[in-house]
C-alpha cells in the first residue's frame, strides 16, 4: 500500500447555507497551498425541488439553476482557482460519493449540519456517511480558516487506520506541531484497589508502546511529535485536551472494515467529530 501524500484534487460538499462558508473558505486555502483542483458540489435534494417547482407561474422555476445562481454569487472567486460545479438533483451523500469517485478525489471538505456552543454538534447525516463509508478522507471544518493548522491532534489506537491517519496528516501539514493522543483501558477498573498507582504505571508502558508504534510508522520524523496517553474514552479526553492545549485539528481513524470492532471504531470517530470544538481530519481505512 502507497503512503498517502498531498491531496490534489478536493472535493468541497456544500448545502450554500452561511455555515458552509468556513467549509469553502478552508477549501479554498488548501486549494492554493497545494495547487490542488477543486470542484464545488451541492445536491439539491426532493424537498428542496417540491418547493420550488410548485407554486404560482412566477415562482416557478428550475432548482439547479437556482442553485447555480448562488454558487456563482455567495464564491465569486471559485473560478480564479479552476474550479468546477455539479449541482444536481438527488440525495446529497449519494451525489457526493459520485463526484468524489468520477474525479478520483482525495479529499471531501464538507461543514456541519449545526453547531452548538455548549453541546454535542449535529452532524447530519450526509457527514455521518461520509466518515463511515466515503471514498475519500474526510475535513469536516467546524471554524474560521483564518491561517494554516499549526496544532495538530492524532487520536490514536494504534491500529492500522491510525496509522494512515498519522501518514496523511504528516504529508498534508508538515509545518504543524503534532501530538498523538493515545487512550488506553482497564476493563473493569471501579473493582481494582490502588487504581493510582496502577494507571501511572499503565500510562507510563502505554506511552512508550505509543513512541514505538510512531517510530515504527513515521521513523526518524518522531522527535517532533509529542506523545500523550490517558487512561478513559478517548473522545471525552480528546475533547477536553483540544480545549485546554487550543488545538486547530483533530486526526482520526475510521474503519473501513465490518463487524463490531469497526463499528466501535467508526462510532468513536463520530462521538470526536460531535463533541471537539475544532476541524477533524476523518481517514478510513481503504
Amino acid at each position: 500500500m502507497s503512503k498517502p501524500s498531498v491531496p490534489r484534487h478536493i472535493t468541497l460538499a456544500t448545502d450554500l447555507s452561511s455555515r458552509s462558508d468556513r467549509a469553502y473558505d478552508r477549501a479554498m486555502a488548501l486549494v492554493r497551498a497545494w495547487q490542488a483542483r477543486i470542484q464545488i458540489v451541492h445536491a439539491v435534494e426532493a424537498f428542496q425541488y417540491t418547493f420550488w417547482s410548485q407554486g404560482p407561474s412566477w415562482r416557478r422555476s428550475d432548482p439547479v439553476a437556482i442553485a447555480q445562481r448562488k454558487l456563482a454569487r455567495e464564491y465569486p472567486d471559485w473560478p480564479a482557482v479552476g474550479a468546477s460545479l455539479v449541482v444536481k438533483n438527488g440525495d446529497a451523500y449519494e451525489l457526493v460519493t459520485a463526484a468524489a469517485r468520477d474525479q478520483a478525489s482525495e479529499l471531501v471538505v464538507t461543514g456541519i449540519a449545526h453547531d452548538e456552543t455548549y453541546g454535542a454538534d449535529k452532524l447530519g447525516r450526509m457527514v455521518v456517511e461520509l466518515v463511515r463509508n466515503g471514498p475519500a478522507p474526510v475535513l469536516v471544518v467546524k471554524r474560521r480558516g483564518h491561517k494554516p493548522y499549526e496544532r495538530i491532534v492524532v487520536a490514536s489506537d494504534l491500529s492500522e487506520v491510525s496509522r494512515q491517519a498519522v501518514e496523511l496528516a504528516l504529508a498534508a501539514f508538515p509545518n504543524a506541531q503534532f501530538t498523538l493522543f493515545h487512550a488506553f483501558d482497564l476493563p473493569y477498573r471501579g473493582l481494582v484497589d490502588d487504581m493510582a498507582n496502577i494507571e501511572r504505571d499503565m500510562r507510563a508502558a502505554e506511552t512508550e508502546r505509543a513512541r514505538d508504534w510512531l517510530r515504527e510508522t513515521i521513523g526518524s520524523r518522531l522527535d517532533p511529535v509529542e506523545v500523550v496517553a490517558e487512561m478513559g474514552p478517548i473522545a471525552s479526553n480528546v475533547t477536553k485536551y483540544v480545549a485546554d492545549k487550543q488545538i486547530e485539528l483533530v486526526v482520526v481513524g475510521s474503519s473501513g472494515r465490518s463487524g463490531l470492532a469497526a463499528a466501535l471504531i467508526g462510532s468513536a470517530a463520530v462521538e470526536i467529530l460531535e463533541q471537539v470544538d475544532c476541524d477533524v481530519l476523518a481517514v478510513r481505512q481503504q
